[in-house]
């Protein structure tokens, strides 16, 4: 609800986008690569399972519903949007264990949400999931992608802010709605 974001830019070479980011970030994604997880990304029934499984585990895990897709809302998104909406999940040995859903169109891609959980966090899979999601994003022709949100003034999100900030995106502010009545009383 900040109205902030962070924009990351896709087309920047690969080697040069790792050494943009903090040397924390760029030790877990090092971390993760070496894990060498099997990335598959599309928008097919194997996806929308693994990352519905994954959304419901990182529920229960935190006991939050916050910014997760169910699986009937995958399965109604991946309809409606087709080509649009994309699932890239890390597996370890056929078990998923880091995915996230993105919306794009035309150049420029927004994060929807992602859950990493268990044997993921350990393995930092998201750190990696970025990387391989930037590839995947210019193989659909984007040059840009929408991190999502941060809240700075939020305590609470201070370690998804954390993430999303050491990636070395461009923070942006977003107005917002802005609503009036005619009526004065109303207003």
């Amino acid at each position: 609800g900040s109205g902030r974001s962070i924009l990351l830019d896709v087309d920047a070479d690969d080697d040069a986008w790792l050494k943009s980011l903090t040397s924390k970030h760029r030790y877990y994604v090092r971390k993760a690569r070496n894990a060498a997880l099997d990335w598959r990304y599309g928008n097919g029934a194997s996806e929308i399972a693994a990352m519905a499984q994954l959304s419901r585990q990182l529920a229960k895990d935190k006991a939050t519903t916050v910014g997760l897709f169910s699986q009937d809302d995958l399965e109604c998104l991946s309809t409606l949007l087709r080509d649009h909406c994309r699932i890239l999940v890390g597996y370890e040995h056929e078990q998923p264990v880091s995915a996230c859903t993105v919306f794009h169109v035309g150049a420029l891609a927004y994060y929807a949400s992602a859950a990493t959980v268990g044997r993921g966090r350990e393995l930092s899979a998201a750190y990696a999931m970025m990387l391989e999601l930037r590839k995947r994003l210019r193989e659909d022709g984007v040059t840009h992608f929408d991190f999502g949100g941060i809240a700075p003034e939020n305590s609470a999100a201070r370690g998804v802010d954390h993430f999303k900030l050491g990636f070395n995106g461009k923070v942006v502010e977003y107005l917002g709605e802005w609503e009036t009545a005619s009526s004065l009383p109303h207003r």
